[in-house]
């Protein structure tokens, strides 16, 4: 049996996640528009690392590595992708 409350936060930590991209997207910073982060301080548990390749599997983001360190210390530049500016976008404006 599927647990929904499961599901309900699954859901949430994806929102989650391209909310902040999207935000960072159009922060302040022009030439801070990425996440960037090693593997340990962006996939802190299971869940999130799920999360992050099932919204690159979408097409939602895309994730490049930086060259810079390996194994669980990779740092990787996250960015969000225009389709999933669209889904944001669709989001906020489905919940006004």
């Amino acid at each position: 049996m599927i647990d929904l409350e499961k599901v309900r936060e699954r859901k949430k930590i994806r929102e989650q996640i391209l909310t902040k991209l999207y935000v960072q997207w159009f922060g302040p910073e022009p030439n801070a528009s990425a996440l960037v982060g090693t593997k340990h301080e962006l996939y802190p548990d299971s869940e999130h690392h799920r999360a992050f390749h099932y919204l690159a599997g979408k097409g939602l983001i895309d994730i490049s590595p930086t060259g810079q360190g390996s194994g669980m210390n990779e740092v990787l530049a996250v960015f969000i992708s225009a389709k999933g500016i669209d889904y944001v976008e669709e989001l906020v404006e489905g919940k006004s």
